[in-house]
């Protein structure tokens, strides 16, 4: 997760390329697609969906990756997650 809120993309495909899962949930029940999203990690949404994440996930308050792109004004990051709809 800590590679996801810092931005690096690099570190993010080194921690999948390492076998690290990429759905496991921390507080507030987000996955790191779902971090990324809300932070408008643009480059990092790719690679996730890249690497098949479930890009459905839901956090603790039944907000999708479009919810919480839209509530922060990531227009780029939406503009990648509705080419994945």
């Amino acid at each position: 997760m800590c590679a996801v809120q810092g931005g690096s993309t690099q570190a993010v495909e080194l921690i999948i390329k390492g076998g690290h899962g990429i759905e496991h949930k921390e507080q507030p029940g987000y996955t790191p697609f779902l971090l990324a999203a809300s932070r408008g990690h643009t480059q990092i949404v790719k690679v996730l969906i890249k690497h098949d994440c479930n890009s459905n996930v839901r956090d603790n308050n039944n907000n999708t990756a479009l919810h919480l792109t839209v509530s922060k004004g990531n227009i780029q990051c939406l503009s990648v997650l509705l080419e994945r709809s």
